[in-house]
């Protein structure tokens, strides 16, 4: 029981300060691999610098969203440097790669359809009045922006209407349209096999 704690405690290397660093990548603004430690921060956002070190001993580097391309934890987690709407760049994390790929950045997801189209999925709600009564309603607007991307594969147009705007199900969804398209996916999450 004790070695099955231990084991996941080895894949991180701790520096001084006691924060705790993993293997990975980052993607240079020229898209060069360079491998080291990154510090790990299971938060990642625009106010997060990528804290990179090229071995333990190493000085620690900062990097922001404009400095690099992206960064990776080792058969985990993968960020990319993005703009979002007319805010600065931002790490967004890559939950699908594919001919269709979704990032999700907090609790905000994007949808990119081979590398031209990007956009926001978003679920507002609106005042409108039913029957003389003010009611809020949900727009779904992320449904009709699936709808508009993938409605070329008829086993994703029937699933977007039940598909709720969360992480697991929108990955199901595009999974399944990338495979209906025959792309591969590319998943970044450790234990990814999806």
């Amino acid at each position: 029981m004790r070695i099955l704690v231990l084991l996941p405690l080895m894949l991180l290397t701790f520096d001084g300060s006691g924060q705790a660093y993993r293997k990975g990548f980052i993607l240079t603004a020229q898209q060069d691999t360079v491998r080291g430690l990154i510090r790990y921060n299971e938060t990642v956002g625009s106010a997060v610098p990528c804290y990179f070190k090229s071995g333990p001993k190493a000085t620690v580097l900062t990097y922001s969203p404009e400095d690099i391309h992206g960064f990776r934890y080792d058969n985990d987690k993968y960020f990319i440097s993005r703009s979002v709407g007319k805010s600065s760049d931002v790490f967004l994390e890559v939950l699908v790669k594919g001919y269709v790929s979704l990032y999700k950045f907090h609790d905000i997801y994007f949808i990119e359809k081979a590398d031209s189209a990007f956009f926001e999925l978003s679920d507002q709600s609106e005042e409108l009045t039913v029957e003389g009564v003010q009611v809020r309603a949900r727009t779904k607007n992320f449904t009709r922006m699936l709808m508009l991307l993938m409605s070329d594969c008829l086993q994703t147009s029937r699933m977007i209407q039940e598909t709720p705007l969360k992480e697991n199900p929108l990955i199901k969804l595009i999974s399944v349209y990338n495979t209906c398209s025959g792309r591969r996916n590319s998943y970044f999450r450790k234990g990814s096999n999806r």
